[in-house]
């Protein structure tokens, strides 16, 4: 059977073909008698492939796909996207509700990567207060009691910036998973 008419398969017979057994302690992943070893991304694997300036984390669906076809790549099996998708889908109702290891593996490397791409898109902004002197009242002008100097309209209240150690203390107790991120 050549390429081509792997693509000409019905939507139900194709993705039904397609596994991933479990056997010696690896993960395989077998379709229509062709088998690789079918790898479980890390979450470092996830966050480098995924697609830049996403606003959320991959799902676990998607984590989830990307293995499938990187198999079917290895195998030599070139199919549509539309094809790919519905192996992946078929596999993915497959495992949920046959294989709690697996399953749990993919939840857990999702929750893993949804942590980590929180802290890696954490962006955190300072506005430093004005560290200018208050100006010393007049004898001939009122200062008005809402704290504003009614002759520039700048306040009359200024408060000390915070110097990059004491921003670092700060952060780190609001922050403790930031806390090696300031480390000197």
């Amino acid at each position: 059977m050549d390429i081509h008419s792997f693509n000409s398969f019905s939507s139900s017979v194709l993705p039904e073909e397609a596994k991933i057994i479990y056997d010696r302690g690896e993960f395989y992943f077998t379709i229509i008698e062709k088998t690789c070893v079918f790898s479980i991304p890390t979450v470092s694997e996830i966050i480098a492939t995924s697609k830049r300036g996403a606003r959320k984390a991959p799902s676990v669906y998607i984590i989830f796909r990307k293995p499938v076809q990187k198999c079917l790549h290895t195998l030599g099996l070139k199919f549509e996207r539309g094809i790919v998708s519905r192996i992946s889908s078929h596999l993915w109702r497959q495992i949920k509700s046959n294989d709690p290891v697996l399953r749990g593996i993919f939840e857990q490397l999702y929750n893993n990567c949804s942590q980590r791409w929180k802290q890696n898109r954490l962006i955190i902004e300072f506005w430093k207060p004005v560290t200018e002197p208050e100006p010393a009242p007049q004898p001939d002008k009122q200062v008005s009691s809402s704290g504003d100097n009614e002759e520039n309209g700048s306040p009359s209240v200024f408060l000390p910036a915070l110097s990059i150690q004491e921003e670092r203390i700060v952060l780190g107790g609001l922050f403790p998973e930031l806390a090696n991120f300031f480390a000197d």
